[in-house]
């Protein structure tokens, strides 16, 4: 445990002096068998974990019927994907990391604007419409540093990826074929996701869809985890009863570890 909290500190932390300390902390344990980590074990899992405890406490204060969607935005930007971009391992996972930082910009940019922007007179409030795409919001700026994020997000404001969506979500069921907690995962969040942009009276789709990257990376484990309730309350609350069916299903199966499929 205290080596898990030591490693997964490496990855969140910036301070150099910190930085420091932690790696004397590591050299007098000394050289670290990475069997004894386990074959599972990344930076990944280590910042899932720490952040875990730390969402459900900041989901009982903020409860999505109740909150601003783009509380849950800046949420999600600024304590998983810039957390899950700094441990990417490929290039690959790192591009996936940010296409969705950089959508994420844009949606909290608009929200900025139109749930922040009603104390401006009208000619500011032009001015700040037709200058959008160009420079980002005060409100923004000011909430991403005030989560001390705003370094490493900002140079995602001018960059232009592109998501090809060429392959088609896979259908359910997924917990029979997926062969690890990822894979199940993954699939099943980008199969909610799909059925949510598809899906006109979900208010979440925008987001879900801007994170559609993200959530098929390793890297982004904890951005999916950090979605997937979402994602079941949208399916229950905004889908049809197939999509009910699906999400009762599929769940089911993966409490009672139903490999089989039985009803």
């Amino acid at each position: 445990n205290l080596l898990r909290r030591l490693l997964s500190r490496c990855v969140d932390e910036s301070d150099r002096d910190l930085k420091d300390v932690l790696a004397s902390c590591l050299g007098e344990i000394g050289a670290i068998d990475p069997n004894r980590l386990g074959r599972e074990i990344s930076s990944c899992q280590f910042e899932s974990e720490l952040q875990g405890s730390k969402d459900n406490e900041w989901r009982l204060s903020h409860p999505p019927w109740k909150g601003h969607l783009d509380r849950y935005q800046l949420r999600l930007l600024s304590r998983h994907l810039v957390t899950s971009l700094k441990s990417s391992p490929t290039i690959l996972d790192q591009h996936k990391i940010s296409f969705g930082i950089q959508e994420l910009l844009k949606l909290l940019n608009e929200s900025g604007s139109s749930n922040y922007g009603r104390a401006e007179d009208g000619a500011k409030k032009e001015r700040a419409d037709k200058s959008t795409k160009s420079s980002m919001s005060q409100w923004l700026r000011e909430k991403l540093e005030e989560a001390d994020v705003l370094n490493v997000v900002e140079p995602f404001w001018t960059t232009n990826y592109k998501q090809a969506d060429t392959a088609a979500a896979k259908s359910p069921p997924f917990f029979l074929k997926s062969n690890s907690y990822y894979a199940w995962l993954s699939s099943f969040s980008r199969f909610l996701i799909s059925r949510s942009i598809s899906n006109k009276n979900s208010i979440w789709r925008s987001f879900f869809y801007a994170c559609r990257s993200a959530i098929r990376s390793n890297a982004g484990i904890s951005a999916a985890e950090f979605l997937f309730p979402l994602l079941i309350l949208d399916a229950v609350c905004f889908g049809n009863s197939h999509d009910e069916t699906i999400v009762v299903r599929e769940l089911v199966s993966s409490l009672t570890f139903d490999t089989v499929g039985s009803e």
